[in-house]
């Protein structure tokens, strides 16, 4: 049987949103949705369905109503066996798909109409032109080291786990802190995997992990990559570690030993309009 689903907490847009963005990304999620066919391997609906979930915490939250009907959806069987054949795969994915499509649809005339309805009623928040999210995993040297070389360049690294918690869960601290002009993703040896089809059949499993970053740490990549554009998004990535291979168009700068990530680095940062001094980069 699925596991429960926890208790909703709460229904409804969160009040910092845009309408306009919102109704820009279910637009963007929905004509996706409507160009999936299914097929075995399926790294396209997996990289979907997550986008869908980015989407649903940055505009309801993860615990919203919202959030956890699409949770509940199934794209998949719920039961397997061997020797299972295509159809009842088949069948799940046009069940679900099709659940997915009514409810987007749904999410994106209710965008529409808070679109022409609204009017302004707050001041838009403005990112600080020095502020940069560093998004990192359990690796903290490799952290403390690219978040003291963004103050020695004039730029303020926000580090999440060091900002205030001020009685907000965790996705509203986030969501707080993550107005900024740049994002930093540190993809660390935290974790190892392998795919499912790539296991050895006549070796030990452990021969076949390849380190991987922490999943958080893919998912906020995702998330920077919609909120802020690919353009203001670059990840740091430890030698030997796998990369998603779906964020395609992320420049990933390799951390090495003798530091040429920071030269890289500080380019990609002036290209992206943020004002850093070079020199005190190398000092």
């Amino acid at each position: 049987m699925p596991p429960k689903k926890p208790q909703i907490k709460r229904s409804g847009p969160l009040d910092s949103v845009d309408p306009r963005a919102a109704l820009d990304e279910f637009a963007r999620l929905l004509e996706v949705a409507n160009q999936l066919a299914w097929k075995r391997n399926f790294p396209e609906l997996d990289a979907w369905e997550s986008e869908v979930k980015i989407a649903l915490s940055r505009f309801y939250g993860g615990d919203s109503e919202e959030y956890a009907r699409f949770d509940a959806i199934w794209f998949r069987p719920g039961m397997y066996y061997s020797g299972q054949p295509d159809k009842d795969f088949i069948d799940a994915f046009q069940h679900g798909i099709q659940q997915a499509r009514m409810f987007l649809t749904s999410r994106k005339r209710d965008w529409e109409a808070r679109t022409s309805a609204s009017t302004p009623t707050r001041r838009a928040i403005v990112a600080n032109p020095k502020d940069v999210f560093v998004v990192h995993g359990h690796d903290h040297g490799i952290k403390e080291t690219v978040a003291r070389f963004l103050s020695k360049v004039g730029l303020s690294p926000i580090i999440l786990h060091e900002q205030p918690d001020e009685g907000r869960t965790i996705i509203e601290k986030f969501e707080h802190h993550a107005y900024v002009s740049f994002a930093i993703v540190i993809f660390s040896k935290d974790d190892l995997g392998v795919a499912v089809n790539g296991l050895p059949k006549d070796k030990p499993i452990e021969s076949a992990l390849r380190p991987r970053a922490r999943q958080n740490v893919v998912l906020e990549l995702g998330y920077f990559m919609g909120a802020l554009g690919r353009k203001n998004v670059r990840a740091i990535v430890e030698d030997g570690v796998e990369t998603p291979s779906d964020f395609s168009g992320v420049l990933y700068i390799p951390f090495d030993a003798a530091d040429g990530w920071r030269l890289k680095l500080v380019k990609e940062l002036k290209s992206a309009g943020l004002q850093v001094d070079a020199n005190a980069a190398f000092d």
